[in-house]
């Protein structure tokens, strides 16, 4: 999602969201990911551990 701009970051987002599928993303910057809030699931992985976060 990164290489993206943003109106091809939503349009990406609408399409997998639209597939019903379950999808990973990762990623550095968390702002990138932060139109999914409330439609998504967001977790952080940090030296082993994974725990469930709120969207950002």
């Amino acid at each position: 999602a990164a290489h993206f701009d943003a109106g091809r970051r939503a349009a990406l987002f609408d399409i997998l969201e639209e597939l019903g599928c379950q999808t990973f993303m990762t990623g550095t910057e968390p702002a990138l990911f932060s139109s999914l809030t409330g439609r998504a699931q967001f977790i952080t992985v940090d030296h082993g551990t994974v725990r469930r976060t709120e969207g950002h």
